[in-house]
């Protein structure tokens, strides 16, 4: 963990991922620490509705309560992997704002 400096990855990939998510209009709030992540959704969007579609798609959340998601990828995680589950995210919460 130490080789790898761990902590600072986290924080930069956490970044990353904070960055992104938060331009999305149906993202009020994204707050945690590293890679530990909480996603508070928008009125009407309904995170357990949000987890299940984001798994059929092959990305594993939680919803934490009826109005937020949990992301807590490994400290592995690539870039490409980010990238992919910031896509996965957008086109969900997007997919469910135009039914709402």
């Amino acid at each position: 963990m130490l080789e790898m400096d761990a902590p600072s990855q986290a924080k930069a990939k956490g970044k990353v991922v904070i960055d992104a998510l938060t331009k999305l209009p149906q993202v009020v709030l994204v707050r945690g620490r590293g890679l530990l992540l909480g996603v508070e959704l928008k009125s009407g969007i309904d995170a357990k509705i949000a987890q299940s579609m984001l798994l059929d798609r092959g990305l594993v959340t939680n919803a934490v309560t009826s109005s937020a998601l949990r992301l807590a990828p490994p400290i592995t995680v690539l870039d490409s992997e980010i990238a992919t589950a910031v896509e996965l995210i957008t086109a969900v919460l997007s997919e469910m704002a135009g039914k709402s």
